[in-house]
């Protein structure tokens, strides 16, 4: 049942990770150079562009938060234990925080995760501004409706590449902290004790055996 939990919640991880990352290369591929023109009079044009790269970077954004919120979710869900009870064993936070390794990792999970989803906000919020807008007709007559985002060509790119890093390195983060419970599990004092008085129970049995032995 443990293993069930941990690997859903991996898998799902992995998944949205996965789609944060091909919606934002889509996004990136279909991103406009130029629009169509339609002449509005007095020497205006009206420029009009794809929505498709907006589309799939909002798509890309939706999916790494998903991502984010489920990589939280993995590293202090209450796995079940592995005893015959199957309940969620309680573990306190600061217990899974005295694992230097995962502490390191949760903040560069933290990092690239919000440089992701920062990175793909602004190009997304900029191709969205850029849908639409007006502009004079050139000098000869001709119509001209050049993209106004090209200096964030490969922002889409970059976003997604960090999307999939950071749905990666929270998957560490997943492993890392089961493992700093199951640490934290195998110190508790009752299971010492009830390891103790089993191997005393188990020694006075061994023991009385040969004093039965003597007594036939």
């Amino acid at each position: 049942m443990a293993a069930s939990a941990w690997s859903k919640l991996a898998l799902l991880l992995c998944y949205f990770g996965l789609k944060a990352f091909v919606f934002g290369i889509v996004a990136e591929n279909k991103k406009p150079q130029f629009g169509t023109g339609t002449v509005i009079g007095d020497g205006y044009v009206m420029c009009e562009f794809s929505r498709l790269s907006v589309v799939m970077g909002i798509l890309s954004v939706i999916s790494l938060l998903i991502a984010i919120l489920i990589g939280h979710r993995a590293v202090f869900y209450p796995y079940p234990t592995n005893r015959t009870s199957q309940q969620p064993a309680t573990v306190p936070r600061r217990a899974l925080l005295r694992s230097t390794i995962l502490i390191v990792f949760f903040i560069i999970a933290e990092v690239v995760s919000v440089s992701a989803l920062v990175m793909l906000v602004k190009v997304t919020k900029a191709e969205a501004a850029n849908l639409r807008y007006q502009q004079p007709m050139q000098p000869d007559g001709t119509m001209s409706c050049p993209s106004m985002t090209g200096k964030m060509d490969g922002h889409f790119g970059g976003g997604a590449l960090l999307a999939l890093d950071a749905a990666l390195i929270w998957f560490v983060c997943q492993l890392l902290a089961l493992e700093a419970r199951a640490n934290y599990l195998d110190r508790l004092p009752g299971d010492d004790e009830e390891d103790e008085e089993n191997n005393k129970k188990h020694d006075g049995d061994i023991v009385a055996s040969p004093d039965h032995s003597q007594l036939a």
